[in-house]
């Protein structure tokens, strides 16, 4: 049986079982008890052009495979969420190459991608500093090292989230075949009443909106794995101290670390952003253009590519 029939039976035995036990079966399938190894491998954020675009086209290809994307001139997944001055590109890298990426974004006054779709106010306003998670990739090369790769991706974007950006509130848009593994291992929670057929966001692919709340993280993570040993246990996992590997900047480090915000990386960034500029409406443009005020020279260089 190939590893694709595989997947499908897999999926198609936990969406008949009861979820206590379906949920419970998944929890079982972690290994977090990873190998040493000198792969080099190290977690930080996009700081420059050359490690955001890289990023960005790593995810172009994975969606293109996925079908939540259509081919485009450039090759990447630049959104025009990628041209806001708050959003962070995360990637696992060895020897300067880009293998896996994940986004967050910040909520502004232009929104969050899943806003693009859904009225999201009556249940966001209140939530503390909201951020999205999207554009999840890993390199098909590394799938031997794939759960290393991730779940280390996913450790360092939760430090991330809570540390650097003190973000209180997440939100994400997931396909239905996933949400299992984000209800079960990373204790998201649906948002009632919200999934869709067709998001225009993924090229038309369905998605359901998930939620997950810093700010009772400890609580749901140690009810649920409080017992488990450690090869189990994200809740140890993420709770422990970041390793050597991880490069994590402080809150007020990061005007340097984003290349948004560094002039001579942002042009290059711009140069390749023309189609995601080319889906923005005037308010939209202003909008962004407005976000960069605390920036003055970024805000200058994004009012030219915006013509605003």
């Amino acid at each position: 049986m190939s590893k694709t029939a595989r997947k499908r039976l897999r999926y198609i035995i936990l969406s008949i079982l009861p979820k206590f036990i379906s949920y419970w079966w998944i929890r079982q399938s972690l290994d977090l008890a990873f190998p040493k190894s000198n792969s080099k491998l190290t977690f930080e954020i996009a700081s420059n052009a050359h490690d955001l675009l890289a990023a960005l086209k790593l995810v172009q290809q994975n969606f293109e495979r996925e079908g939540y994307a259509e081919k485009n001139s450039n090759g990447l997944r630049l959104t025009p969420y990628h041209l806001l001055p708050e959003t962070v590109v995360i990637v696992a890298k060895r020897d300067n190459q880009v293998l896996a990426t994940i986004s967050v974004v910040p909520r502004t006054r232009f929104g969050l991608p899943l806003e693009s779709s859904f009225t999201l106010n009556s249940l966001l306003d209140g939530k503390g500093r909201v951020i999205e998670v999207s554009a999840l990739a890993v390199d098909p090369k590394v799938r031997g090292q794939q759960g290393e790769i991730l779940y280390n991706l996913l450790k360092y974007m939760y430090h991330c989230n809570v540390g650097v950006l003190q973000a209180n509130t997440e939100v994400i848009g997931v396909n239905p075949k996933m949400v299992p593994l984000y209800e079960a291992i990373l204790l998201f929670n649906k948002i009632p009443k919200l999934s869709i057929t067709k998001y225009d966001f993924a090229n038309g692919a369905p998605v359901v909106p998930m939620m997950f709340s810093f700010d009772n993280a400890d609580a749901s993570y140690e009810k649920t794995y409080a017992k488990k040993p450690s090869k189990l246990n994200m809740f140890e996992f993420f709770k422990l101290p970041p390793p050597p590997q991880f490069i994590l900047p402080n809150a007020k480090e990061l005007d340097r670390y984003l290349p948004q915000r560094q002039p001579s990386e942002f042009i290059q960034i711009l140069s390749m952003a023309k189609e995601a500029i080319a889906t923005l409406t005037l308010e939209q443009k202003k909008v962004i253009k407005d976000l960069y005020s605390p920036w003055p020279i970024s805000q200058r260089l994004i009012g030219e590519a915006l013509h605003v």
